[in-house]
Parts: structure tokens; C-alpha cells; sequence
């Protein structure tokens, strides 16, 4: 399940830089300001990648982080999805957060679920060795969506059932 959780979320973070910009000159967005907005996600992508592993490590149950790096991803890409333009650095920011929380707390789940530093590395390099190839994959699958559909609802909603099913994995 670290795998799934890792690589879907990795997978949302490279849909994210690979296309948000895009999405957002399509809503209306001067280039410049898609691009602000993608820094910005940046911005949240560092809170919630210190918030994140900090709040879960104090912890026995990850399972409320975990949902909760997922919920705000969720809501980031529903409110990229279907806000105008303009409200686009909230929906960044909140974005920005769940995909930092989310790349960041595996780190406490391999802590958390191993013995030792050497069991550790090997669960951490079996989930990096599986959840990248998956992420790798996202970007590929939302430029086929977009191009079949000629808009960002197909590749979003495609993000958007990843996560929920992140939740159940």
C-alpha cells in the first residue's frame, strides 16, 4: 500500500509541473500567471512537506495523514478543475500542500514500519524502485487524455479517481 500511495501521489506532483501552467492559460491565465500559480503550488509543496511527516511522526496511526494529504490533492485539483482562473493561487497552494504531504510522509511510514536502518533502506528503495515508474506514467496518460478530449476534465478527472482510490489502497 506504500507503493500505491507513493506512486499516485508522485504521479499527481508530475501531472502537476508537466501540465498546471497549461491548464491554467486554457482557463484564461496570462502565461506569467500560470506560471506564478505553479510556483506557488511549489510554495505548498514545501509547507506540506514539513508539516506533513512532522504532525504523522508523532503518531502511531498514519492513516488520518495519509487521508489528509489526499483530501487536500483532492480538493487542489477539483478547485483547478472547476474555479475560473483567477482563483487559481488558492487552488495552488492547496494543491501544492497535499502533494508535499503526500510525497513526504512515506518517509515516516518507512521509519515507522521497519526494524532498522538496513530494512529501512530496502523498503524505501522497493517503493522509490515500483511508485516511480507508476508516476512516470501520468504525465503520458493526461497529454492521450487531453489530446482525445481536447480539454483538462478527462486528464483531471483521471488525477482526481487515482486519489480516490489512493484513499481505499
Amino acid at each position: 500500500s506504500i507503493v500505491a500511495f507513493f506512486g499516485i501521489h508522485c504521479l499527481v506532483f508530475y501531472v502537476a509541473l508537466s501540465w498546471l501552467p497549461a491548464i491554467f492559460v486554457d482557463k484564461g491565465a496570462t502565461p506569467t500567471a500560470a506560471g506564478i500559480y505553479l510556483a506557488l503550488s511549489m510554495v505548498g509543496i514545501s509547507v506540506g512537506g514539513f508539516m506533513g511527516p512532522t504532525l504523522a511522526a508523532r503518531q502511531r496511526d498514519h492513516r488520518l495523514h495519509i487521508l489528509a494529504s489526499i483530501a487536500l490533492s483532492f480538493i487542489g485539483i477539483l478547485g483547478v478543475l472547476l474555479a475560473p482562473a483567477v482563483s487559481g493561487p488558492v487552488w495552488a497552494l492547496i494543491l501544492g500542500a497535499g502533494m508535499g504531504a503526500g510525497l513526504a510522509i512515506p518517509g515516516v511510514l518507512y521509519a515507522k514500519r521497519t526494524a532498522d536502518r538496513h530494512h529501512m533502506a530496502q523498503l524505501s528503495g522497493m517503493v522509490q524502485a515500483f511508485g516511480y515508474p507508476i508516476a512516470a506514467t501520468g504525465p503520458v496518460i493526461a497529454a492521450a487524455l487531453h489530446g482525445w478530449s481536447g480539454g483538462w476534465t478527462w486528464p483531471l478527472g483521471f488525477v482526481l479517481a487515482l486519489l480516490v482510490l489512493n484513499g481505499f489502497i
